[in-house]
């Protein structure tokens, strides 16, 4: 998926991202349109299958670290599904639990 006014790509990897050609080949397609100012994220196409919330998050989280203003009836959407995926919107990454006093 391409995200063109914020400079956000997305790019959907299946099995056959595996083979070492083809990753190679995505590998430089990426590094190619970074250097160019794009920002490129990777989300398995198993996660999209099993954790589609997530996916939405990580792209989400791309977004807005662009300059994406979401309406805030869809941000707040987001903030939920981020918190149900166990998520930090702002970053993408997983919420880590809090550890325990030492």
């Amino acid at each position: 998926a391409d995200f063109e006014p914020w400079g956000v790509g997305v790019e959907i990897d299946g099995v056959a991202h595996l083979r070492v050609a083809d990753a190679e080949r995505d590998d430089h397609r990426r590094n190619v349109l970074g250097t160019g100012g794009r920002l490129m994220i990777t989300i398995s196409s198993h996660l999209v299958r099993v954790r589609p919330g997530a996916a939405a998050v990580m792209t989400a989280a791309a977004l807005l670290s662009r300059g994406w203003q979401p309406g805030t009836a869809t941000l707040a959407g987001l903030e939920r599904l981020a918190v149900a995926e166990g998520m930090d919107l702002r970053t993408g990454d997983w919420r880590r639990p809090a550890r325990p006093a030492s």
